[in-house]
């Protein structure tokens, strides 16, 4: 307990750091005390309002509770930890405005949706506030935050939201789509029958080999439909090779050598 008693006082970063870690503890031990010591420096507002590191916190110890199926329902004499789960309100109304807030740290924004993908009660409404974040309009960094926090919602519906923009999506954001995708089978199946045109569906050869050789038979059957192997050092320099028989510019040349390499 001297020990969740020091987390919870540090505040910042490191208590969000150390309350994944402790909960996992304290969970073992079934102790609701040291898990009400551990929430509740994220349930009360600081001068300045919540903070990011509190939306963190609060979404790791929610992470952990979730990744060992527990759910925390308040005690029947409403003991501390009761008392802490009930004021979770007013910290994710803080997240709710952080993620809408366009003029926001893209940090603070991606802390908060941490949060409210891991409360039910704010998913539907996440849901929808994520998937204006892929518009095209929007900076790669912010759409690959978005495809992160659909991807922790688990939501039968991310397939569809991650292919409707694919098309309008830069190579890395659709490296990080396509992740997100790999991650669960059914997932995967849904990118594989979408209809898009062979150039959307291109791959590097790693993304490629992952799915030809995915454990499940019919994710590979439907690979090797759909995508064009690999292409192999021969391939790359067979389709090279007509620039060998261009004629040379000298003229030229000692232009870009000069430019480039002077």
């Amino acid at each position: 307990r001297a020990l969740d008693d020091a987390a919870a006082h540090t505040g910042g970063a490191t208590q969000a750091t150390l309350a994944g870690p402790l909960a996992t503890l304290a969970l073992a031990r079934n102790d609701r005390g040291s898990l009400a010591t551990l929430i509740q420096p994220s349930v009360e507002p600081r001068p300045g309002g919540f903070d990011e590191t509190q939306f963190q916190a609060l979404a790791s110890f929610l992470e952990i509770l979730a990744a060992r199926g527990h759910t925390l329902d308040p005690a029947p004499d409403g003991d501390a930890l009761s008392r802490s789960l009930h004021a979770i309100g007013p910290v994710a109304a803080a997240a709710r405005l952080s993620a809408a807030d366009d003029t926001a740290p893209l940090s603070r924004r991606t802390a908060a949706v941490a949060l409210l993908v891991r409360l039910p009660d704010q998913r539907p409404e996440i849901l929808r506030q994520l998937q204006t974040w892929l518009d095209p309009r929007q900076s790669a960094e912010l759409q690959r935050a978005a495809i992160a926090g659909l991807l922790a919602t688990g939501d039968e519906s991310v397939p569809a939201a991650l292919l409707a923009g694919w098309s309008s999506f830069s190579p890395a954001v659709r490296d990080a789509a396509f992740d997100a995708l790999l991650s669960r089978e059914a997932w995967t199946l849904a990118l594989l029958n979408a209809d898009l045109d062979r150039g959307a569906l291109t791959l590097d050869a790693t993304r490629q080999t992952r799915l030809l050789k995915h454990p499940a038979a019919t994710v590979r059957a439907l690979a090797e439909k759909r995508l064009s192997p690999p292409a192999t050092r021969t391939d790359a320099i067979a389709r090279f090779q007509p620039a060998l028989q261009l004629a040379g510019d000298a003229t030229r040349g000692r232009e870009v050598h000069a430019r480039l390499c002077a």
